[in-house]
């Protein structure tokens, strides 16, 4: 019982990332703190939306195209 939270969690968190059911969503801000866009990562392609979610680019092997 002293561990229950913990066992919890880890039965969950685990097996969500082994199949890759979690992905990398990032919200991107100005200095005021304004939604400026969303970066999402999907197999190595890190793709660029802007704050409507209307795709503006992505990057692929350290390359940005828009």
């Amino acid at each position: 019982m002293k561990h229950k939270n913990l066992i919890i969690l880890l039965s969950i968190t685990v097996p969500l990332s082994v199949f890759g059911i979690t992905n990398a969503d990032t919200t991107v801000y100005d200095r005021h703190y304004n939604r400026q866009g969303y970066e999402k990562e999907s197999r190595g392609v890190v793709t660029m939306y802007d704050r409507n979610w209307n795709r503006t680019g992505y990057e692929k092997d350290g390359r940005i195209y828009e």
